[in-house]
């Protein structure tokens, strides 16, 4: 539900799940995430901080609070958590430290630092794509000359793409925003067919419609 763009309806059930099954880790992170998906960062931050106050390795909290940190100008301290998270993941958990890293290598404006840390883990989890090919075009939208630029853009269009992950709205704004560095028409007519069978803002839609 939450990937298809609908926050509203994915928090009002998990609501209810933490309400019926408060002990369930599974159920209050994924209450926690929407809920900074939706940028309601206070609910959201007392919520992540009591469930790595019971578990230092529950990377999956990690990563949204260190977006909400991020967020407020608490680098430092985002990177704290991302550490932590790092050394005390346990099993896949360790995928959600490494984005978390690498969201703090975005915030301080390390892009190519971003993309290079990314490459090295994204046999662990290919969902960390998406954050890659931000890094990637970031870094781009700097580079010294066009070849560099072509030559980030590429690789960017060559992260594989998860088919699961086809009506999950972030991924797919990324995706309209590649298509569009690249002049790919088809590549971005695609993204926005994705998108228009999501639960997308209207206007929002719109406006990445409008940047073709």
């Amino acid at each position: 539900m939450q990937q298809f763009g609908d926050l509203n309806g994915a928090i009002k059930v998990l609501r209810t799940g933490v309400e019926d099954f408060g002990d369930n880790v599974a159920i209050r992170t994924s209450l926690a995430h929407n809920l900074e998906r939706a940028k309601e960062d206070e609910e959201a931050r007392k919520l992540l901080q009591s469930l790595i106050a019971e578990d230092a390795g529950n990377a999956r909290a990690a990563l949204p609070l260190v977006k909400i940190m991020l967020r407020a100008g608490e680098t430092a301290e985002a990177r704290k958590v991302a550490r932590t998270a790092l050394k005390r993941a346990h099993g896949n958990l360790k995928a959600f430290a490494h984005m978390a890293e690498a969201e703090v290598m975005l915030a301080e404006d390390k892009p190519e630092t971003a993309a290079a840390y990314l490459r090295q883990h994204m046999a662990e989890d290919e969902n960390m794509g998406s954050l890659l090919i931000d890094a990637l075009l970031r870094a781009a939208e700097r580079a010294a000359d066009l070849k560099e630029k072509t030559s980030l853009l590429d690789e960017a269009a060559a992260v594989p793409q998860v088919e699961t992950l086809r009506h999950n709205v972030p991924v797919q704004i990324v995706l309209v925003r590649l298509a569009f560095a690249r002049r790919d028409r088809p590549a971005f007519d695609k993204a926005i067919a994705n998108l228009a069978e999501t639960k997308i803002d209207a206007t929002e839609l719109q406006r990445l419609r409008d940047l073709w």
